[in-house]
């Protein structure tokens, strides 16, 4: 992972790089849950600005009206321990979105790295259009930035739990260990 240095002592993880990570994770878990009737495709993609001190951030995301629709969002947090905020609800269109099963990731230190995953398919997504996606914390965060993927030909349902999150408390990335099931899709 890139770090960046701020005053020469605290290393930060660029929240892009623990979002671009959520998103594989969350790709490989949602595609991997059960072999869909047909192969899965891309719908389309969005993501929010960088928000700094934040108690919320929202954007919009396009969904299309294929069949077996999934929309999967990924969050990520840069925050200092003492002050730690968390995701309290992540939702789209007022609908709050489920956790993805395992994809919450944490790295402790002096600023608090954190990532998680959440899902909607099926018959919990609206029509076609373009929608809010919100996603609000616990208290006001330092950092945070939040991005969306929709797809197609994903069966419904919670993805299968393929992903184990390891961080010991040292500077260093969250690894992410992925035992995908047989016949998935990355």
């Amino acid at each position: 992972m890139k770090t960046i240095t701020r005053t020469g002592s605290i290393l930060l993880v660029k929240p892009f790089d623990l979002l671009a990570i959520g998103f594989f994770l969350l790709l490989l878990l949602f595609c991997a849950a059960q072999p869909a009737s047909a192969a899965i495709t891309f719908d389309s993609s969005s993501s929010s600005a960088v928000a700094v001190g934040a108690p919320s951030i929202t954007w919009r995301h396009t969904i299309g009206g294929g069949p077996d629709r999934a929309l999967v969002v990924a969050v990520a947090i840069d925050d200092f321990i003492i002050f730690n905020g968390d995701v309290a609800t992540v939702k789209f269109n007022g609908v709050e979105m489920h956790a993805a099963p395992n994809s919450h990731a944490l790295a402790p230190g002096l600023r608090i790295l954190e990532t998680q995953i959440f899902y909607l398919t099926g018959d919990e997504l609206r029509s076609a259009g373009s929608y809010e996606v919100s996603v609000s914390f616990t208290r006001k965060v330092d950092v945070a930035a939040g991005g969306a993927v929709s797809l197609f030909g994903v069966q419904p349902g919670a993805p299968a739990v393929a992903a184990t999150n390891i961080k010991h408390l040292s500077l260093g990335p969250i690894r992410t260990t992925i035992n995908a099931p047989a016949d998935s899709w990355v």
